[in-house]
C-alpha cells in the first residue's frame, strides 16, 4: 500500500473566542455539492461552526469543529469523505467590500486553485530591475522576461500569455494598492501556482525588491491544510498502479474488494491469495431459498381453503383473503417456471437449481440437497454467477418478475385502481341511493300527510253523520 485515501482538512488562523467575524456570505463547496450561509455582523466563529453543522444541504458534507489554542480559537473544516474529488472551496462576499485587507469575513477565504503574493504593488509601479522568472501553474513552468521599464501590469499580461493554465489578476487590497493573485486552472492536486526568480539584475534574488517582489511560493493565505485530499494508490506486481477515492479499492483484482488500513515501509509489499469463496456462495444460495420459501409460504396463508379448528361447526372452513386473486396464482406460475427453467451459463452449458440439488416440494417451497450442493460449488462454481445473476440468471429472472407486479403501473398499482375505482362507483352508488331513499321518504310523507288529512275529513264526516242520524231518530220518537 503506497498511500492512504485522507479527507481534506483545514484551519484557519486564530481568533480571539468570542471575536465578531464580520458580516457577508459564505459560498462552501466539497466535491461537487455546495451550500450558502448568511454570516452577521456580530457572529463568531462558534456561530458559523454551528451554521455549516446545522445546514439542511450540507448535510454533514463538510464538518466544523473550533479547536481552542494557546494563541486563540480556530475554525476546522473537514470534508466527511475521502478522496482527490472532495475539495473544500470556501467563496467570500465580504460586506467591507475588500478580500485582501486582513479583516472582516474575507479572512476565511479558502481555494487550493489560488495564491496570493505577499508583497504589494501600487497602479503603474515599475520594479526597475532586469532578469527573468520562472511562472508554474501547478504543472508546467515557463521563464519570462522582465525590463526594468515594465510596469506590473505589464508583467501581468505578459504571464497571462505566457500559454500557461493559469491567469494573474490585481486586486484591491483595501489599502489604495493592488495583491498579484494567481489561479490556476488545473485540476487538483496539480494546482499549485508559483512565481521563481531566475535572475534580478540588483544582485539580489531574495530582499523583496526589484524583480523578487514577484518571488512566491504557494501557500493557502488564510489557512494552514491540516490534511490534503488524497487518494488511496497501490502498486499490483511492481509495476501496475491504481488508485481509489476510499481506502477500500474494488476490483484491483477483479472479485475483491481490498480495504487498505496502513502504508507500507519502503521494499515491503503483501502477498494477496485469492481463493474461491465457497462457504460465501453457499450460504447466499441457502438465504435465497429461505427468502424464496417465506414468500411461498405467506402466498399458502393468504390463499389456502382449510378446516377452521376453532369453530364449532363441523363443515366450517377458514378461507384466505386472497384465494380468489388470479394475479397472485399467474405470479406464483411465472415465478415456479423462473426457478424451474435451465439457463445458459455458458456457450452449449445449461444448468438448473434442480441440478444443483434445489428442488421443489409439494407445497411449493424449496429444499436443498446440501450434499449436492457442495458437490455442485465444488465443480460448477464459475458457472454461479451466471446462474443467478446472469442477464437471464434465477434471481434476475425473479426480480425482473417482482417489478411487472410492483413497479409503478405494474399489475398491483392496476389492482389498486381498479379496487379504488370499485370504491368510487360503490361511493357514487351510495350516493345515488341516499338521494332516491330521500326523495322516496318525503313522498311517503307527503301521501301519509295527505292520507292522515283524509281520514280526519272522513272521521269528521263521519262524525257528523252519526250525530244527524241520532237527531232523526229522536225526531221520530
Amino acid at each position: 500500500m503506497d498511500q492512504l485515501a485522507e479527507a481534506h482538512k483545514v484551519a484557519t488562523q486564530a481568533f480571539t473566542d468570542g471575536q465578531f467575524i464580520g458580516a457577508g456570505n459564505l459560498n462552501i463547496s466539497v466535491g461537487s455539492g455546495s451550500f450558502s450561509l448568511t454570516v452577521g455582523a456580530e457572529d463568531t466563529l462558534d456561530d458559523i461552526k454551528n451554521a455549516i453543522n446545522e445546514n439542511t444541504v450540507n448535510d454533514g458534507h463538510v464538518v466544523a469543529n473550533i479547536v481552542n489554542g494557546d494563541d486563540g480559537q480556530y475554525l476546522v473544516l473537514a470534508a466527511s469523505e475521502t478522496g482527490e474529488d472532495q475539495v473544500l472551496k470556501i467563496e467570500v462576499t465580504d460586506d467591507d467590500g475588500n478580500l485582501h485587507d486582513d479583516s472582516g469575513l474575507s479572512r476565511l477565504a479558502f481555494d487550493t486553485s489560488k495564491t496570493v503574493l505577499a508583497e504589494d504593488f501600487s497602479a503603474a509601479e515599475v520594479l526597475g530591475s532586469n532578469g527573468s522568472i520562472t511562472v508554474s501553474d501547478g504543472l508546467t513552468d515557463l521563464d519570462i522576461a522582465i525590463t526594468d521599464t515594465d510596469t506590473i501590469e505589464t508583467i501581468v499580461a505578459n504571464i497571462n500569455s505566457a500559454g500557461l493554465n493559469l491567469s494573474a489578476t490585481l486586486e484591491d487590497n483595501g489599502s489604495g494598492g493592488f495583491k498579484l493573485v494567481l489561479e490556476s486552472q488545473n485540476d487538483y492536486p496539480d494546482n499549485k501556482a508559483s512565481i521563481a526568480i531566475v535572475s534580478d539584475d540588483d544582485g539580489d534574488d531574495t530582499d523583496a525588491l526589484g524583480l523578487s517582489k514577484l518571488a512566491h511560493d504557494y501557500f493557502t493565505g488564510n489557512y494552514s491544510v491540516v490534511n490534503e485530499a488524497v487518494d488511496a494508490k497501490i502498486t499490483i506486481d511492481g509495476s501496475i498502479t491504481v488508485t481509489s477515492s476510499s481506502n477500500t479499492i474494488e476490483n484491483a483484482v477483479l472479485g475483491t474488494s481490498i480495504v487498505a488500513t496502513e502504508v507500507h515501509e519502503p521494499d515491503e509489499s503483501d502477498t494477496v491469495v485469492v481463493t474461491l469463496d465457497t462457504d460465501g456462495t453457499k450460504e447466499k444460495v441457502e438465504k435465497f431459498v429461505a427468502d424464496y420459501n417465506v414468500m411461498i409460504q405467506t402466498v399458502n396463508a393468504l390463499t389456502s381453503i382449510e378446516q377452521d379448528e376453532e369453530s364449532d361447526e363441523e363443515d366450517a372452513l377458514q378461507v384466505g383473503i386472497l384465494v380468489s386473486e388470479s394475479s397472485l396464482r399467474t405470479m406464483l406460475s411465472q415465478f415456479r417456471r423462473s426457478i424451474g427453467d435451465a439457463v445458459e451459463v455458458a456457450p452449449g452449458v445449461s444448468l438448473s437449481l434442480s441440478v444443483l440439488g434445489i428442488t421443489t416440494t409439494k407445497d411449493g417451497t424449496l429444499e436443498i440437497d446440501a450434499e449436492e450442493l457442495d458437490n455442485q460449488i465444488e465443480t460448477n462454481f464459475d458457472y454461479f454467477s451466471a446462474l443467478f445473476t446472469g442477464d437471464d440468471g434465477v434471481a434476475t429472472t425473479l426480480y425482473n418478475r417482482v417489478g411487472e407486479y410492483e413497479n409503478t403501473g405494474g399489475v398491483v398499482d392496476q389492482k389498486i385502481d381498479t379496487f379504488n375505482d370499485n370504491i368510487t362507483r360503490l361511493d357514487e352508488d351510495k350516493e345515488k341511493h341516499e338521494i332516491k331513499m330521500t326523495a322516496y321518504e318525503a313522498r311517503l310523507y307527503s301521501q301519509f300527510l295527505a292520507m292522515d288529512l283524509q281520514v280526519a275529513q272522513l272521521q269528521s264526516t263521519g262524525d257528523y253523520l252519526t250525530e244527524q242520524l241520532s237527531s232523526l231518530n229522536k225526531s221520530n220518537n
